[in-house]
């Protein structure tokens, strides 16, 4: 097994299993970051003590399915991306999304961040993906706090993703004046 750990839960890759988690140098993110679950069989421990107490179901369904990790993978009319990051806790986002005919037709991520922002961003592009384009406008992060239970002190996670959906708009609109 080989170990990452460079945020507040542990990654690992079995090398058993070929194309789990692929790594890339970034020039974005500096040194080697997760960027892809494959096989949508990535592995991740979390401590005990958390993994019940601090993460709920939702959060940890996400977390180890991360399905929408990676880059885009079509062709689409306009592919955008969002960079975003937080300086304090170190978290960083590039969403993407790829746009079809005024739809959202996928969305992908690369994440640098704890369980929490990893499911945020799983739930977005989840709902995102079949929706008009105007739905990244429209995005309310209060439904994405409830549900996975995300803890005051890391609201500024969600933030992330609502300052990263709020960049993909402003490229849409920009687009369209």
């Amino acid at each position: 097994m080989t170990y990452w750990r460079k945020a507040p839960f542990a990654l690992a890759l079995d090398e058993r299993l070929p194309n789990n988690i692929l790594m890339s140098q970034s020039s974005v993110i500096a040194g080697p970051w997760i960027i892809c679950a494959k096989l949508h069989h990535a592995i991740a421990w979390l401590p005990k003590v958390t993994a019940s107490t601090i993460y709920n179901e939702v959060v940890r369904a996400y977390f180890a399915n991360p399905a929408h990790a990676g880059d885009l993978q079509g062709s689409f009319d306009q592919a955008i991306t969002a960079d975003v990051s937080e300086s304090e806790g170190g978290a960083q986002v590039v969403l993407a999304a790829g746009i079809q005919a005024g739809s959202i037709a996928e969305m992908a991520y690369r994440a640098w961040g704890c369980p929490h922002l990893i499911a945020a961003l799983e739930l977005v592009c989840e709902t995102m993906v079949n929706q008009p384009v105007e739905a990244l406008e429209k995005f309310d992060s209060a439904d994405i706090t409830h549900n996975l239970a995300v803890p005051t002190e890391k609201s500024g996670r969600i933030l992330l993703v609502e300052d990263a959906l709020a960049a993909l708009w402003a490229q849409v609109a920009g687009a369209d004046t």
